[in-house]
């Protein structure tokens, strides 16, 4: 959970189970949760069951979210959550967002692609996107900038069963009364060809010689994660997780031991470096 404010961080790689939110146990509470003022922000090829961008301490913006596997069902104590069960949840407020290469959903329990503004995100909605929805907190219409604004291109979802290079979902045209459009808008990428990272040169000395690079897209086949047509592997954290530590399925249980070396290397600790390549976006009046 990002509960302050945050530009130009990255996250990535982390493979997350059993997020208990004791208050329900019935709640899904998501792996990568915004929850207060961020912006310039990536998600990039994490683990877990999905990404929640709520407004309930402010407003996001320029946030990516790229080649991450995101089921949008989680554990919560044990529980298979099915209240607020989605892979992504984008609240009000959250506006420029770019959701790029993913694989999103579980099999056989989301039902919809997409819910947009104005319905209910909060319980019982198996809606692989909850975009733009009203809440009791806040805007019960939604927010259709939310809506307008938000780039999916490349994502493999559960239900559509395919990946979707659909080009009404890049938001080449739309009214912003806040911002000139002219600065904003995203042409539809002239070609469906995705980079492995957006802040990894090349294959990271970290990662497993025998493991697919990058685990998880649109170009990826042959992927050991099931029913989401191969397009994903799982990830060095996750195979430390099952394998070397030998943690359950569902997450529950003692706190496991953890040692870098046996997960990462054989010999010295190779732990993933902090991204160098990164570039600052300055908008126009800031």
């Amino acid at each position: 959970m990002t509960n302050s404010d945050d530009e130009g961080s990255v996250y990535g790689y982390n493979f997350d189970i059993n997020n208990w939110y004791s208050p329900s146990s019935n709640w899904d509470s998501q792996q990568s949760y915004k929850h207060s003022v961020i912006s310039y922000v990536l998600f990039e090829g994490n683990q877990g069951d999905g990404i929640y961008f709520d407004l309930f301490h402010g407003t996001g913006q320029f946030i990516t979210a790229f080649r991450n596997r995101f089921n949008g069902q989680s554990n919560n104590n044990g529980v298979t959550a099915t209240s607020h069960s989605n892979a992504f949840l984008i609240y009000p407020y959250n506006r420029y967002h770019n959701i790029i290469g993913n694989v999103a959903g579980q099999s056989g329990y989301h039902t919809t692609y997409t819910s947009l503004q104005g319905s209910s995100g909060n319980t019982q909605d198996l809606s692989v996107f909850v975009v733009g929805t009203g809440t009791v907190n806040c805007c019960s219409a939604g927010d259709p900038l939310t809506v307008s604004s938000l780039m999916r291109w490349g994502n493999y979802d559960t239900v559509s069963a395919a990946v979707r290079f659909v080009s009404s979902e890049v938001p080449s045209a739309f009214s912003d009364t806040t911002a000139s459009t002219s600065i904003f808008v995203n042409p539809v990428p002239a070609s469906q060809i995705l980079p492995n990272s957006f802040y990894y040169a090349a294959k990271p000395a970290w990662w497993p010689a025998t493991k697919a690079w990058p685990a998880v897209g649109p170009d990826v086949t042959g992927g050991n994660i099931a029913n989401v047509a191969g397009h994903a592997y799982t990830i060095p954290a996750q195979d430390c997780y099952t394998n070397t530590m030998s943690g359950p399925a569902n997450g529950v249980g003692n706190v496991l031991s953890f040692n870098a070396s046996t997960c990462y290397s054989s010999g010295s600790v190779q732990l993933p470096a902090p991204p160098t390549n990164l570039k600052a976006v300055v908008q126009p009046g800031m």
